[in-house]
């Protein structure tokens, strides 16, 4: 595995543990919201119930024994710690023909009194929660309405705390889960990084053959992406490079013919007349021959220090404004 495909691997495997993190913060949040939701839908559910027998039993007006006997067993109908706070105090009358009065045996403590004060004022059903070391201690408070007039409130207390055996099994349901999908999600990422990566190493060896010289390579790397993108700008390289290596042969074939053509002249001039086998009429002959290839070799000599001299970049070209019809 190159550095690349080991950067990638690790940015992708960063992302997938930091995403795993969220995941399970998430949920493990998500679950004790709903969890405690949920009780205390049930608390309004069972505070409801009561309330609507409580109202059932002063509606039909009967003896105060059956109303207080309902009255004093609301911890076992609500499951948990229920106060019936009235009005009168420690009695409960009722406020129709009858009269009926009740005396409550369970005393509210000051918090559950305040609470029920609140529901007095406002009337409705109402919960709050306090979180201590035993877990969430939730008040749920409905009134006891007679002829629409609040007389009563009744008030559950209920000590409430994840099922922490339910929520460790959910929890390590999500944690197996995390874990296979994150080792499915490494394999792929795995593989997908050396796909990613194939074609980088199809045109980083194809730059290295042009550094050696070898311009008639290609990426042969096809794909809509910078990549391909990259891969074609590599190939028009290669070609420009093959064009500029065969336009050097080209130019050093015609210097090496034009500068043959002269110095073989000059040489067998020099030669016939070192030889001594030119005679004295045609020495002068020989003479402007030789000079007339030497200008002309040095004319070629001196283009080509000129060609030399415009290739170079930091070559300035002085422009001037000239009368076109006088140099025509």
């Amino acid at each position: 595995m190159n550095r690349i495909t080991k950067k990638l691997f690790s940015y992708f495997a960063a992302i997938a543990i930091f995403l795993s993190i969220i995941v399970f913060v998430g949920f493990y949040n998500t679950f004790r919201y709903y969890t405690v939701q949920h009780h205390k839908s049930e608390l309004q559910m069972r505070a409801e119930t009561i309330k609507e027998g409580i109202e059932s039993y002063i509606g039909s007006c009967t003896d105060n024994q059956e109303l207080s006997a309902y009255i004093n067993v609301l911890d076992d109908i609500s499951l948990a710690d229920a106060y019936f706070v009235s009005k009168d105090g420690a009695t409960f009358t009722c406020s129709c023909s009858c009269g009926t009065t009740v005396t409550i045996e369970k005393t509210p403590t000051i918090e559950v009194e305040k609470f029920a004060e609140e529901i007095f004022e406002s009337g409705e059903y109402k919960e709050t929660e306090y979180s201590g070391k035993n877990g969430k201690t939730i008040y749920a408070g409905i009134p006891v309405k007679e002829e629409g007039v609040t007389n009563a409130v009744v008030v559950i207390v209920d000590t409430f705390d994840v099922d922490q055996k339910s929520f460790m099994y959910a929890i390590a349901i999500l944690i197996g889960c995390l874990v296979i999908a994150l080792m499915i999600s490494i394999a792929i990422a795995s593989v997908f990084a050396k796909r990613f990566m194939l074609p980088i190493q199809k045109i980083a060896s194809t730059t290295k053959e042009l550094a050696n010289g070898n311009y008639k390579v290609k990426t042969q790397v096809t794909d809509s992406t910078e990549i391909g993108v990259l891969a074609k700008e590599t190939d028009i390289l290669a070609e420009r490079l093959a064009s500029v290596e065969q336009m050097q042969k080209d130019y050093i074939t015609n210097i090496s013919h034009e500068l043959r053509t002269p110095v073989t002249v000059i040489r067998s001039s020099v030669e016939a007349l070192h030889d001594g086998i030119v005679p004295p009429d045609k020495q002068e002959e020989y003479h402007e021959q030789m000079l007339a290839e030497t200008i002309s070799l040095q004319r070629l000599v001196n283009d080509m220090l000129e060609l030399s001299r415009l290739e170079n970049d930091e070559f300035i070209i002085q422009k001037e404004e000239i009368d076109l019809g006088q140099v025509l």
